[in-house]
């Protein structure tokens, strides 16, 4: 790595957090003596709870005694088993073709964060670092010397839209990286989940705005989005390049809230533990007691779920065809698309044919490309809450998630959906009936024009109707028959009583 790189400077007091100038002051930064040095600052080794690692060359089967690609380090809180790193990654053994030979700790993950008993985000017990997963465009392999370029580009983009230094970066061997804000673990309260949260969309959309279209690198926003993600662990090897995870140090720790100020300002942190205390209060107050807010009935005038994925489903095709879909973002559209189309359509077969027409329109994934992309979902039905799924579209799609929060209207009582089918039964009676007379009378007319008798009967067949129908409407027929023309031939009174 060349020593070259862009630095970034700070006051070294933790209470100032003030710019500084590069002039002043310069911090770069160096390779990591061992991964150890760098794993220390996520407090590994020294876990609480468990956090969890997962390599995909450890071939999970259904034997009991076959390891398994996930295994949790340090302590479950339901005293299930756990492994130690050391002995995860000698299980994580396979072949390295670019030596031509056997290694172990071959595509190692692990979670930055700590967990109570498994990886998901409802169980985060600690979270310890912010993170901003760079990758290759189109995953691509690219050489240490195009490495090199990435990384100066990016710190130098942190160095000018002032953004605070990361506490180091990891290179992933394919000539991406991964940047960490780290900080001492803190409880994972929700209030600091959704903060956490707020930090990374800060961060990642700021990289994303200021990187230019020709860059060999995008920001992998879900991968950067979500606290319960598992990263290429330091000293591990990659299978795709051959080349071992790099760490490299040299930027400060930070407080979890003192980040936060930096990069939000104040006024969230007050509010984040304003909800925070608020929450405390409230299980003080009532630990066990029922909430006494009655729950609404439900009511058939509410919007279904198929309804409000109807409206994500619209508002994502909308914006695809007005803006276009860029390379990085085909995945996420057809994803997403694919999981509204679930919620509409009866079968998967017509979901992955709907979704496989708006592919050819604007997305344009390969067939292989776009089954690999949903299988998961073809898989697995995803349910999203409407946090969650506003985030998505805002971090991966870049669709403003407004209509998401809109006031829906009112629920109907049961009255007013009573009266309102029997007036739409009414108006529709009357429509019908307007229309069977007009057929009626056109018929009626003909059979005038031609100098024939304007029987019910020869109505009826000329109408296309049956006779008992003509007969309900032969008043208004008579009344018509009586204004036609004098021209034309009109039947004697004597036929016209005969026929009532």
């Amino acid at each position: 790595m060349s020593s070259s790189l862009c630095p970034i400077a700070y006051h070294s007091h933790i209470s100032g957090w003030n710019r500084v100038s590069l002039a002043d002051e310069r911090l770069k930064y160096s390779k990591a003596n061992s991964p150890c040095e760098f794993t220390r600052l996520l407090g590994v080794g020294r876990e609480q709870y468990c956090r969890y690692a997962w390599s995909k060359v450890i071939n999970s089967t259904k034997q009991s005694k076959a390891p398994s690609a996930w295994q949790a380090i340090g302590k479950r809180q339901s005293g299930k088993p756990v492994t130690s790193l050391v002995d995860f990654k000698l299980q994580a053994e396979g072949y390295l073709k670019q030596e031509g030979r056997r290694v172990c700790s071959l595509d190692v993950f692990l979670s930055p964060n700590q967990f109570f008993d498994w990886r998901n985000t409802k169980q985060l017990s600690q979270l310890h670092a912010n993170w901003i997963d760079i990758d290759t465009v189109e995953h691509a392999i690219l050489s240490l010397q195009e490495q090199e370029q990435i990384i100066a580009q990016v710190l130098q983009i942190i160095d000018e839209t002032e953004l605070p230094a990361p506490t180091g970066f990891v290179t992933s061997g394919s000539g991406g990286l991964h940047l960490y804000w780290i900080y001492q673990g803190i409880p994972a309260y929700k209030s600091n989940v959704a903060l956490w949260r707020e930090l990374a969309t800060s961060l990642s959309k700021s990289l994303r705005d200021k990187r230019p279209e020709s860059a060999s690198w995008v920001v992998d926003f879900k991968a950067s989005h979500d606290p319960a993600r598992v990263m290429r662990l330091p000293g591990t090897f990659h299978s795709g390049s051959g080349r071992q995870v790099q760490a490299y140090v040299g930027g400060r720790l930070y407080e979890f809230h003192q980040l936060a100020a930096l990069l939000l300002g104040s006024e969230k942190i007050i509010e984040a533990c304003q909800s925070q205390n608020q929450v405390v209060r409230e299980l003080k107050i009532s630990p066990t007691k029922k909430s006494a807010h009655k729950m609404p009935d439900k009511s058939p005038g509410k919007h279904t779920i198929g309804q409000w994925w109807f409206r994500v489903y619209t508002q994502i095709c909308t914006h695809a065809r007005r803006n276009g879909v860029s390379l990085g973002q085909r995945d996420y559209y057809a994803f997403m698309l694919y999981v509204a189309l679930r919620h509409i359509k009866p079968t998967k077969e017509e979901a992955l044919a709907t979704v496989s027409e708006l592919n050819k329109e604007f997305i344009h994934l390969t067939d292989d490309e776009l089954k690999a992309y949903l299988k998961t979902a073809h898989q697995k039905g995803y349910k999203y809450r409407k946090d969650t799924l506003a985030e998505y579209l805002e971090s991966n799609l870049g669709i403003s998630s407004g209509f998401l929060y809109l006031n829906t209207p009112r629920p109907l009582s049961a009255n007013e959906i009573k009266s309102r089918q029997q007036n739409a039964a009414k108006q529709t009676a009357e429509k019908r009936c307007d229309r069977t007379l007009a057929s009626l009378k056109a018929a009626m007319q003909k059979l005038v024009e031609a100098r024939l008798k304007a029987t019910q009967e020869a109505i009826a067949s000329l109408a296309n109707r049956s006779v008992r129908t003509v007969r309900r409407y032969w008043r208004e027929l008579l009344n018509e028959m009586r204004t036609f023309a004098p021209s034309l031939y009109i039947p004697a009174p004597e036929v016209l009583s005969s026929c009532l």
